[in-house]
């Protein structure tokens, strides 16, 4: 249930709950460049790119939100742009890149995000559940044949002689 969807799901219906700060979602997934941000918020006086990683942060999502602010900024905004980006955990060896390059972190535990959203996100909440049980629902695919395919060494036969 808990996948990057699911989690912008929530960020979108509830900035505050997870972020500390309200929010205006101004796009998700916007085309910016031939590439996808997860969410692009601003709070007034300056843009927020969040970019959503599931489990743990590694240095190619890193990387990506650095374009997308270059990108962002090639758009002439005038407003200040912050990059956030929202994971399950951080490595501690891309600590200093992100700090480095401006970018902000923020850790949440699936557990705490389940949590989070469990309270503040009712929409999100009924939208994956539904999204669940369809899939539950769906029978799983007919065989082709009612042959099943039974490797040699399943058989009762010794050698492919005796076949």
């Amino acid at each position: 249930m808990l996948d990057e969807a699911f989690m912008e799901d929530c960020i979108e219906e509830n900035p505050s709950a997870f972020l500390g700060q309200k929010l205006k979602v101004i796009g998700r997934q916007p085309l910016l460049g031939g590439f996808r941000p997860d969410l692009i918020c601003s709070n007034g006086d300056e843009v927020i790119i969040i970019e959503i990683q599931q489990r743990a942060l590694d240095r190619v999502h890193l990387y990506k939100c650095l374009e997308y602010r270059d990108l962002l900024t090639q758009k002439k905004t005038s407003q200040p742009i912050r990059i956030l980006v929202i994971c399950n955990a951080i490595e501690e060896k891309y600590k200093p890149i992100a700090e480095t390059h401006g970018v902000e972190v923020k850790e949440i535990e699936r557990a705490q995000f389940l949590s989070i959203a469990a309270k503040s996100c009712p929409k999100s909440v009924e939208k994956a559940l539904a999204r669940f049980d369809a899939r539950a629902e769906k029978p799983r695919p007919k065989l082709a044949t009612k042959i099943q395919f039974r490797p040699f060494g399943w058989s009762d036969h010794v050698s492919p002689d005796e076949i």
